[in-house]
């Protein structure tokens, strides 16, 4: 899994998000065609709104 943060000024929904993936490599490919992937967005098209997990503790000596 790859997590990735957007910048703060970013305002829109995600729908505008795309990612590729591409490879490549010294040694000769006999199908080079399929060395990049389909541009993708986030699932379901949509940024999720951003979260917090925070734990709060106290130690006592």
């Amino acid at each position: 899994m790859i997590k990735v943060k957007l910048d703060p000024e970013y305002t829109g929904n995600g729908s505008d998000i795309r990612n590729t993936a591409t490879v490549d490599a010294l040694t000769a490919d006999p199908r080079p065609a399929n060395n990049t992937s389909a541009a993708a967005g986030p699932p379901e098209g949509t940024v999720k709104t951003p979260t917090a997990d925070l734990e709060v503790g106290r130690t006592t000596p």
